[in-house]
């Protein structure tokens, strides 16, 4: 069981790691060596990252269902060692996977129950359905598969997103975890806001054939797809800027009394670097 527990947690971490790096590098990478630099590159690193969190939270599922079978034989050899008028009081005994600190446990409804009731997975599977019709149906089944050339946008891709989501949905159980990928979201937006900056005037050091002084494409290589992401990015700057906003005035009374104000220096920082995101953003 000790055994079990620590390949859960092993598991948990790889795949924790493996989300953030992949909302890190994801925006920020690029290759100038490749013949296409901006989207096969992005997506074939994303590809590879997800199977790394398939494999994980697929090692992590079979070491809790073979837990929870050992639990099972120990409960029934427990009882079998027991007199008759003992062997009732002997309860279900399930074994403990998650971490301390939970915000958001483990859903107790059975499989495939808990799946099919969770929000966002009927239009998630709908989509995997249309698309697996799609390719199976298709002229170029490959290119339907794969993707095209410039893109890579295939099914392939598709459940790469997929699978990403569902590792999110089913293993980001608690609150630190969520704060840890939305600060990462934050930090990343930085940089590529910055490469904006550089090429709208005119100092990026790399010879871009388009204009990329007008219509800034940034890390993503195209106007559209960075500005798609500023726009994502800001609801989260926003909450960020909201919520510490709200602890400075909850606190300000604590704030004044320890650490001689630290405490609110720190947070008006805070909400001074979301001020300069924001800045950023637009």
């Amino acid at each position: 069981m000790v055994m079990v527990k620590k390949i859960v947690q092993y598991c948990d971490v790889v795949m924790e790691v493996t989300w953030l790096l992949a909302l890190v590098s994801i925006p920020l990478y690029f290759n100038i060596y490749t013949s296409r630099v901006f989207e096969p590159d992005k997506i074939t690193l994303f590809r590879t990252l997800a199977l790394i969190i398939g494999v994980a939270w697929l090692i992590k599922e079979v070491a809790i269902a073979f837990g929870k079978r050992e639990v099972q034989s120990a409960k029934y050899k427990a009882q079998a060692a027991l007199p008759k008028w003992r062997k009732a009081n002997i309860g279900e005994i399930e074994p403990v996977f998650e971490p301390d600190g939970d915000t958001n446990p483990p859903d107790p409804r059975p499989f495939p129950r808990n799946f099919l009731l969770t929000p966002l997975i009927w239009p998630a599977m709908l989509l995997i359905f249309v698309y697996t019709i799609a390719t199976i149906l298709s002229v170029v089944p490959g290119a339907s598969w794969w993707g095209g050339y410039q893109r890579m946008e295939g099914t392939y891709t598709l459940l790469s997103y997929i699978i990403l989501f569902l590792a999110l949905v089913y293993n980001l159980r608690e609150r630190r975890q969520l704060e840890r990928l939305i600060s990462f979201v934050l930090l990343t937006n930085l940089p590529v806001a910055l490469y904006g900056f550089l090429q709208h005037y005119q100092a990026d050091p790399l010879p871009w054939q388009g204009d990329v002084f007008f219509r800034v494409t940034s890390t993503m290589g195209n106007a559209i797809f960075i500005a798609a992401y500023l726009i994502m990015v800001v609801p989260l700057i926003l909450y960020r800027a909201i919520m510490t906003g709200s602890w400075l005035v909850t606190n300000r009374h604590l704030a004044k009394r320890n650490f001689r104000g630290k405490q609110r220096d720190n947070a008006l920082s805070w909400v001074g670097l979301y001020g300069v995101f924001i800045i950023f953003e637009v």
